[in-house]
């Protein structure tokens, strides 16, 4: 070889050099800009995307937590209500965000009933989402217009029974877990209803308190303040046991027995949102959610406060899978 195919080679292996010393350079920076946008998060406004719309039992707790998330972070939390096809719209649209922590989703246990009930859903629950924490847990209710001349769970059965195919009740939206309450319910208690599903809870129980509507599966947080001005009248929880603010109140299980079929929400942020970040909100959210304050402002609305680890929630999302195929193998219908 002569000398300048030698010193041609020399400078090509020194380009080569510097070329991966200038790539090395610009992984070290993005990498350290990346780590510095973790540590201030959040730089900038976060959206909580509310897949339900204004007065359900999830657009109540999630406006409490964006104020509480507002004054522990330094910037503003802003509820963003997209209802419409039993949580999905506002699924997808967080699914699809971009994954920096900045578009977030408070959804109701319909996170997990839909992959079981909807074959074809535009997103994977389980691998387009990670979990942030569980929010809070919420108790069902069977509530009724004043004008039913029933009180208890077996009056309600036996005028269901005496009046066929009359009696029609509203939920949040097909295969929510109100949904999935009132099916049961016909079921166990052997009577036809027909169900009428809205794009939330706050609207069926409008219809509810108007009377357009007789019969009604509802959070406890949407009907509680009709039930104190007596415009609804609860006559079970759907919890296997009554619930502390309404001790007069039974349970379904003290008619029929096993009788079980309780809500939840929880917080996600897009599949691939940094660990940091994740660690953070969940951090923030259990302190929060572990305040006195909140505890009793979300009790006194029919909900209890439940935070948890990331781990436990997609555990609760797997559970929740199993559950509610074997429910729908047993039969029980979600047209």
């Amino acid at each position: 070889m002569n000398k300048r195919a030698s010193g041609n080679g020399r400078e090509v292996d020194r380009s080569r050099r510097r070329l991966l010393a200038a790539f090395g350079a610009t992984a070290l920076v993005g990498h350290a800009a990346a780590q510095t946008s973790t540590q201030l998060y959040p730089a900038k406004p976060v959206r909580i995307i509310v897949p339900w719309p204004p007065g359900s039992a999830t657009d109540i707790a999630a406006r409490l937590l964006a104020q509480k998330l507002t004054e522990a972070m330094g910037q503003t939390f802003i509820v963003d209500n997209r209802p419409g096809a039993t949580g999905m719209i506002g699924a997808e649209l967080v699914a699809k965000a971009t994954p920096d922590g900045y578009t977030l989703l408070l959804n109701t246990a319909s996170q997990a009933s839909n992959k079981v009930v909807f074959p074809k859903l535009p997103f994977d629950p389980m691998t387009d989402f990670v979990p942030v924490s569980m929010v809070y847990r919420g108790v069902l209710s069977l509530s009724v217009h004043p004008s039913l001349p029933v009180r208890t769970a077996a009056e309600f059965a036996r005028y269901a029974k005496a009046h066929p195919k009359s009696l029609s009740f509203g939920t949040p939206g097909v295969a929510t877990p109100h949904h999935l309450g009132g099916e049961l319910l016909k079921q166990r208690a052997g009577i036809e209803m027909l169900h009428v599903p809205y794009k939330g809870g706050g609207p069926s129980v409008v219809d509810l308190v108007s009377g357009q509507i007789p019969v009604c599966v509802a959070s406890l947080a949407a009907v509680m303040p009709f039930i104190k001005s007596g415009r609804v009248r609860v006559l079970a929880v759907m919890d296997p046991s009554r619930y502390e603010e309404l001790p007069a109140v039974p349970a379904l299980a003290e008619t029929y027995p096993g009788f079980d079929v309780s809500g939840w929400a929880a917080m996600y942020a897009p599949a691939a949102a940094p660990r940091a970040v994740v660690e953070r909100l969940n951090a923030e959210v259990t302190r929060i959610l572990n305040t006195a304050e909140v505890r009793r402002t979300m009790s006194s609305n029919g909900f209890v406060a439940s935070p948890s680890s990331p781990e436990a929630l997609a555990k609760q999302m797997r559970d929740d899978i199993e559950r509610w195929g074997a429910i729908v193998k047993s039969g029980v219908r979600f047209d």
